[in-house]
């Protein structure tokens, strides 16, 4: 016998169909899983430079520019950059402490 039968049609159209809608539900996530990991990875670098900036200044005394550029995670997002240096508990190191948040 030559062909598919009509049970093997249906099988194949819904193994089709549930691969297709894997395929649409992974293309729909996409683009929101790239923003929020383009704005992490923004984050972390905005976290870095405010690192640089105390590495390079050698007094941490001095408070350095911890300002974020307008625009820097997103159109419209409010966004805030802070540190802080403590020191350890045996008084030999500096313990440094970034924190960029946004809404």
């Amino acid at each position: 016998m030559k062909g598919f039968t009509l049970i093997e049609a249906m099988i194949s159209l819904v193994v089709v169909a549930v691969l297709a809608l894997a395929l649409f539900a992974y293309c729909a996530c996409y683009p929101q899983s790239v923003i929020k990991i383009n704005r992490q990875l923004m984050a972390a670098n905005l976290a870095r430079e405010v690192m640089e900036q105390l590495y390079w200044s050698r007094d941490l005394t001095t408070p350095v520019d911890a300002s974020i550029p307008a625009g820097a995670l997103g159109q419209g997002s409010h966004t805030t950059r802070s540190y802080s240096v403590t020191d350890d508990s045996t008084g030999d190191y500096k313990i440094i402490t970034t924190t960029v948040g946004w809404v």
